[in-house]
């Protein structure tokens, strides 16, 4: 059994679980090197430029493994992208009574680029004041409050009501939950959310 070498052992703690190319060239570590841990089954790319632990992956529940892949998804995107939606919520730590969806979500700040979807997830453009972006393990993430009223946006009612229990258990209160309701008033989704 081959075990993962320190240094790249130390970027994977370091990131929380993922790292990208441009972090481990800054280690020392090569693309080519990289590629050789990848092929001998000790690395998974998850997003373009951005590698885990393939034996972590493998074995993480479903939502567990969404957490990294949005994670990866994020950091692929670049410094103005931010996990959303469910990303956000895996990233976060938040409970989901369903399965995670397929592809991560990053929000990109207005003006910072398009809105695409690839192999590894979906990117779209958002409004997003700095007060409503936040760092989790050093991941890039919609606030809490953003976080919550945006699933209760899109998704079914049971779904954020369970986030939205969540997030107030952690400290989020109703008055934050309402200030974004009104920053979003007339959004789509928004009557449903509120």
């Amino acid at each position: 059994m081959r075990i993962t070498p320190d240094d790249v052992t130390w970027l994977l703690r370091a990131g929380h679980g993922v790292f990208s190319v441009a972090e481990a060239r800054l280690r020392g570590i090569t693309r080519s090197r990289l590629v050789r841990l990848e092929r001998s089954g000790l690395l998974v790319r998850l997003a373009r430029g951005v590698y885990a632990a393939a034996a972590d992956h493998a074995a993480a529940d479903p939502w567990t493994a969404f957490g990294l892949r949005s994670r990866a998804f994020t950091l692929a995107c670049g410094p103005r992208a931010f996990a959303a939606g469910w990303s956000a919520a895996a990233v976060h730590g938040l409970p989901a009574i369903r399965p995670p969806p397929a592809q991560p979500l990053a929000y990109l700040m207005d003006g910072a680029g398009s809105a695409v979807n690839s192999r590894y997830g979906s990117v779209r453009v958002a409004a997003l004041p700095p007060d409503q972006c936040v760092y989790v393990d050093g991941c890039r993430v919609t606030s809490l409050p953003r976080t919550v009223v945006d699933l209760a946006r899109w998704g079914p009612r049971a779904d954020a009501l369970v986030v939205a229990d969540a997030a107030l258990a952690s400290g989020v209160t109703s008055g934050d939950l309402q200030a974004m309701l009104d920053l979003q008033a007339g959004w789509r989704g928004s009557r449903d959310a509120a």
